[in-house]
């Protein structure tokens, strides 16, 4: 049970060109597209910022990723771990999240709704072709923007590969000025 309201925007210009033999043509195009849930049956208690109502959509492939922690940096020590909110049994190297309700624990209660979905809110795209005789030449560049995607790499360690970055710079006791946690394999973390 629910109520979703979707708005959006399309729009394109295009120019045309005969010289003789050759003609030209270029388009330039885009799209904006957004949607709210204005109302869905909620859990009750459930706070304000972890309720779908006045966000988007949740798409259904990441679903499960909506509500997620919000990652503020990386615990670069010991002092660092006991002065910040943190897990039980968290420890240097360890990703830091925000204590959004601020009670000093982080739990269930500090989980965010993401304000984006899977779903790009732009699309743009340039279009150029020429034509000469026999000949045709055609350039067309598309981008989108406004979404995000949830980045996780399906295996580690021996059961796979960390992506480079992750590898080269993660937290080490020796470089613990990153934003990359220490590396894990499977269940052990290092």
């Amino acid at each position: 049970m629910g109520k979703v309201s979707n708005r959006g925007l399309e729009g394109f210009i295009t120019y045309h060109q005969n010289i003789s033999d050759l003609t030209f043509n270029v388009l330039l195009g885009g799209s904006y597209s957004k949607n709210k849930v204005d109302f869905i049956d909620e859990v009750p208690g459930l706070p304000l910022y972890q309720q779908i109502t006045g966000h988007p959509v949740p798409d259904v492939e990441n679903a499960q990723y909506r509500l997620c922690y919000e990652a503020i940096g990386v615990f670069k020590d010991e002092a660092q771990v006991n002065s910040l909110p943190h897990w039980y049994g968290a420890r240097p190297g360890d990703i830091i999240f925000k204590d959004v309700n601020a009670d000093g624990k982080i739990d269930g209660l500090d989980r965010i709704r993401s304000e984006r979905s899977n779903i790009p809110a732009f699309n743009g795209n340039l279009k150029f072709d020429v034509q000469y005789k026999q000949f045709d030449f055609a350039i067309l560049l598309q981008g989108f923007t406004g979404s995000e995607k949830y980045l996780n790499p399906f295996m580690s360690g021996e059961n796979g590969n960390f992506y480079n970055q992750y590898a080269e710079n993660r937290w080490t006791a020796i470089d613990n000025e990153t934003s990359y946690p220490r590396t894990w394999n499977r269940n052990t973390e290092y």
